[in-house]
């Protein structure tokens, strides 16, 4: 029993208090649309944009817009507060409904990949079926009436918390491995009709001129103080560089 005090009094004495940290990241080097109707295409990095929505200029297409960051936050963590942060690159009007999904992280997925071709690239996904053929999370968010945007204002995504949360709760999220790292989002096509003008939204993309942030804040669990003062995950291991 005297044993057991002790240690009990040891882990008393290295615990610390659950701290809440902020984060904004900016979007990876490739992000990417699938534009799908009179063709169906991989519109991958080279575009200073990413759309997502519904349009029809003789043919109805559709969009969907992908985006993907690689964390350094601490596995199991409770998230508390999360959005991403788009930069309107054009100006459209007529409101819509659409759903943001996390991407399935299981299987060593290509969109993880770290390289020149790696992530969404068209050598990993060659055309808009293929990148809407990635697996989703369980969770969902419905970003309802998404509204009017003007070029160059800032837009933000309703709280995706329930999906960050099932990615971060991922036994496939790493964030000591430099591509069991990354989470990913997809933005639907929505619910628009296919006309013009069209029920699409346009934001920057890696290679335009603000690219997507996910902004997000947790509470580790299970957090501890180690020698030197480092915060550890419920692993035990450092997490984001302190």
């Amino acid at each position: 029993m005297r044993y057991i005090l002790i240690a009990l009094l040891l882990v008393a004495l290295i615990s610390g208090p659950a701290l809440a940290d902020t984060f904004s990241i900016a979007a990876d080097i490739d992000d990417a649309s699938a534009a799908i109707g009179s063709t169906d295409v991989n519109v991958y990095t080279g575009y200073t944009y990413t759309q997502f929505g519904r349009y029809s200029l003789g043919t109805p297409t559709g969009l969907w817009s992908y985006n993907r960051w690689a964390l350094d936050l601490p596995r199991a963590s409770k998230v508390t507060v999360s959005h991403v942060t788009y930069k309107a690159n054009a100006s459209y009007a007529p409101v819509f409904n659409t759903t943001i999904n996390g991407l399935s992280q299981a299987g060593s997925p290509a969109w993880r990949e770290t390289g020149a071709n790696g992530g969404f690239h068209t050598d990993n996904y060659a055309n808009g079926s293929a990148l809407n053929a990635i697996g989703r999370t369980s969770a969902s968010v419905t970003w309802s009436s998404v509204a009017a945007q003007t070029a160059g204002s800032s837009y933000d995504t309703p709280s995706l918390n329930t999906v960050m949360q099932e990615m971060l709760d991922s036994p496939y999220y790493n964030p000591l491995d430099s591509e069991g790292a990354y989470i990913g989002i997809v933005i639907d096509d929505g619910s628009g009709t296919y006309t013009w003008p069209p029920y699409m939204r346009q934001e920057d993309s890696f290679t335009g001129t603000t690219p997507a942030e996910l902004d997000v804040t947790i509470t580790p669990y299970g957090e501890v103080m180690l020698q030197g003062g480092y915060r550890c995950d419920v692993d035990g291991l450092r997490y984001y560089g302190f």
